[in-house]
């Protein structure tokens, strides 16, 4: 019989926005997201005096409609690495390909490029330093591009290109920066 490979093409890590600030140039750590608590228990982010993601239910966003367990904490792999890999097991996942989840879909829609492309770095850092590194064979990364910021987008993307031996293999675009639609021409 011939052997396959089994590859999570569209596997989740949830960054840690909580904790962003540590991961931040010290001229944007005062600017990291903040956790709070919505009506309905649930935590939320607050950033650049915007809360993400928007709602819950049926409108845009990584929160709904799903199910109450998924709602919730979500699963411990999400956030560890060496967590992930029983449940890969389970599933007969040889490899996953990891993209990041609230960082990654509200990035691109921070206001301020500075800060876009500083989280960007940032949470790519430790998606590098800290997730994909205990296990960069079954594990590889999606990096962010701050695309509101075309020269700083570039510089990530060659950073993320540099560290292709610790696991990153692509890099995640966005359908729209501002409501404008990637492929429209000015």
């Amino acid at each position: 019989m011939e052997a396959r490979l089994v590859i999570d093409a569209d596997g989740h890590c949830y960054e840690p926005w909580e904790d962003l600030a540590r991961w931040l140039p010290k001229e944007y750590a005062h600017r990291a997201p903040v956790a709070f608590k919505d009506h309905l228990g649930r935590t939320r982010m607050m950033w650049e005096d915007r809360i993400f993601p928007r709602g819950t239910g049926l409108d845009p966003g990584p929160t709904g409609p799903f199910a109450d367990h998924i709602n919730t904490a979500g699963r411990p792999g999400e956030r560890d690495p060496r967590q992930r890999l029983p449940d890969m097991d389970l599933e007969g996942i040889d490899v996953a390909i990891i993209f990041g989840t609230l960082i990654a879909l509200s990035v691109n829609g921070l206001e301020d490029r500075g800060l876009a492309a500083a989280a960007c770095h940032a949470v790519n850092r430790w998606l590098v330093e800290e997730f994909l590194a205990p296990v960069p064979k079954r594990l590889k990364g999606v990096g962010l591009i701050p695309c509101q910021d075309p020269p700083a987008a570039a510089r990530e993307l060659e950073w993320l290109a540099s560290h292709r031996a610790a696991g990153i293999v692509s890099a995640m675009l966005p359908t729209n920066v501002y409501g404008i639609d990637l492929g429209e021409r000015g």
